[in-house]
């Protein structure tokens, strides 16, 4: 992809940039990344027309459907296993992290809860 190319995309047709900022201050780094995260863009759009096409089809169909059947997106197969996955010492560390809140008597207005 051309810089011409990536600046027309990121200004005129996300509009996630002023055109001076774009031209004048914006460094090569920031147009990677906002390249790099242009799917993640409009998500939420697509994914509430997948949401509204399943409720639609599923209600004029007999057979049980899933949103992932209508319109499948490549995030549907992302997954994070490091978030998945509880180590036994953050268990352990939580819980003492529990007990001392609770033989401290929890919160008080000393605190700075931030």
């Amino acid at each position: 992809m051309t810089f011409t190319k990536a600046i027309q995309i990121i200004v005129f047709q996300k509009r996630l940039v002023d055109y001076q900022y774009a031209m004048d201050k914006m460094q090569m780094y920031e147009l990677n990344l906002m390249l790099d995260s242009l799917n993640y863009s409009e998500r939420d759009i697509m994914e509430m027309m997948r949401f509204n096409s399943y409720i639609t089809a599923q209600v004029n169909s007999k057979k049980k459907m899933k949103p992932k059947d209508i319109i499948a997106f490549p995030w549907d197969d992302e997954v994070d296993e490091q978030d998945k996955h509880i180590s036994d010492d953050d268990i352990s560390r939580l819980k003492n992290k529990a007990k001392q809140f609770i033989n401290n008597g929890g919160f008080s207005n000393k605190d700075n809860i931030k």
